[in-house]
């Protein structure tokens, strides 16, 4: 193996450590956050789905319980769908360096 290949081996490995550290730095900060149609409701969750922070407005304590909760359920997955959907790119950035 000549010294030229050895060091087009050791570029490669430094790219692919650095899109590996990117991935892992952008992985411990992805958030998702969503709100419903009136802004009334909004959710906050982390990168692996779970609840990270929930604001009610004031007026949600007039709207029918079950209503609500469904609301505020729906309002979560959606937050949750977006992190999950950064996450996805995240690693498919990363597949896409390595291969």
């Amino acid at each position: 193996m000549s010294e030229q290949q050895v060091e087009a081996i050791v570029d490669r490995v430094r790219t692919q450590l650095g899109s590996l550290e990117h991935t892992l730095d952008g992985l411990g900060t992805v958030r998702g956050s969503a709100r419903n149609q009136d802004g009334s409701i909004v959710a906050h969750v982390d990168g692996r789905g779970a609840l990270a922070g929930l604001d009610l407005a004031e007026s949600v304590t007039r709207r029918d319980p079950t209503e609500l909760g469904s609301e505020i359920l729906a309002t979560i997955h959606e937050a949750a769908r977006r992190a999950a959907t950064e996450r996805a790119r995240l690693l498919h950035d990363l597949r896409s360096a390595l291969s």
